[in-house]
């Protein structure tokens, strides 16, 4: 991930433009670094995100810059599910 390495990571507050990353690793606003998401159910999706801005040590908003068709479809059913979970 990045200009730093590759890590394993946690995202939180998916969105289909993007997520936050659990990091304590250095980026900067504007770097762009692929992202292999992995989904509860064991599958990989693929992207690549550009850091929109970052809290030193903390994590960093991702924008996700590309993504495959089939990879935002799955997001987005993933999105649809934990919504109809929580009982939006």
């Amino acid at each position: 991930m990045g200009k730093s390495g590759k890590y394993d990571v946690r995202t939180v507050d998916l969105s289909l433009g993007g997520c936050y990353v659990d990091s304590v690793s250095p980026v900067e606003d504007g770097e762009t670094m692929p992202l292999m998401l992995r989904l509860p159910d064991g599958r990989w999706v693929d992207s690549q995100g550009e850091v929109a801005y970052h809290n030193q040590g903390v994590g960093f908003g991702l924008r996700f810059t590309q993504m495959s068709e089939e990879a935002h479809r799955i997001i987005e059913e993933l999105i649809a599910d934990a919504q109809k979970q929580e009982g939006h």
